[in-house]
């Protein structure tokens, strides 16, 4: 394990270098087939803004370990019931994607779009996001996280927690939300999550890819 560690923070060293990251975009995944149905939410951490378009960001997700790899066909093959069950049982963790262009293609072979909204604020703001991530995933990596809830601390609710950290007091995320914006009163899930970033004065955008374009 100590191993394992010692190479994790290397990698995260190696990828967050002296000059750190100038730019940092949210990315939203729409609606897809069957467990993408809510969408999926992730970071982007871009050496340069125009990294974004030339695929060259680093990408970093909040995810169940059963959704990736050989444990996703597995969980493919699950009953609902039997699923649910598994979602409550599996590991939430920090994982971190260097190429952005495969995991993009992940989605757009689902004939999923994908939404990026760029944080507004300084590179030392964003390169302390990076830092709370990465200790985050050591903390995740060190032991198992079992804190996964579908309505409450999912994907999307993690990135907005890091908002809150970032920004304190000032980020509210529905202060420009209207009496009959639904997402204020349930909990957040990707597909509405990009209702509560736009509508805040901490992001612009959004720049966005379509499957359709894509192929």
């Amino acid at each position: 394990m100590k191993v394992l560690l010692f190479l994790l923070i290397l990698s995260f060293s190696q990828i967050a270098n002296s000059k750190g990251f100038e730019s940092l975009h949210v990315g939203i995944a729409s609606s897809g087939p069957g467990g993408s149905a809510l969408g999926h939410s992730y970071l982007l951490f871009c050496k340069k803004s125009y990294h974004l378009h030339l695929k060259r960001c680093v990408v970093v997700e909040y995810n169940l370990d059963i959704n990736l790899g050989e444990k996703l066909e597995e969980t493919k093959r699950l009953g609902f019931l039997d699923k649910i069950n598994a979602f409550n049982q599996a590991n939430f963790k920090v994982y971190l994607h260097s190429d952005q262009r495969e995991f993009e293609n992940k989605y757009f072979s689902r004939n999923q779009n994908l939404s990026y909204y760029k944080y507004i604020n300084s590179s030392k703001k964003i390169n302390f996001l990076f830092e709370e991530i990465k200790a985050d995933q050591v903390r995740r990596l060190n032991r198992d996280y079992k804190d996964y809830k579908i309505f409450s601390n999912n994907c999307a609710t993690k990135i907005l927690d890091l908002f809150k950290i970032s920004e304190r007091r000032r980020f509210k995320p529905f202060k420009n939300h209207g009496l009959f914006d639904l997402d204020q009163y349930l909990f957040n899930f990707p597909i509405w999550l990009e209702d509560t970033i736009s509508k805040s004065d901490f992001f612009s955008g959004p720049i966005v890819f379509r499957a359709k374009e894509q192929r």
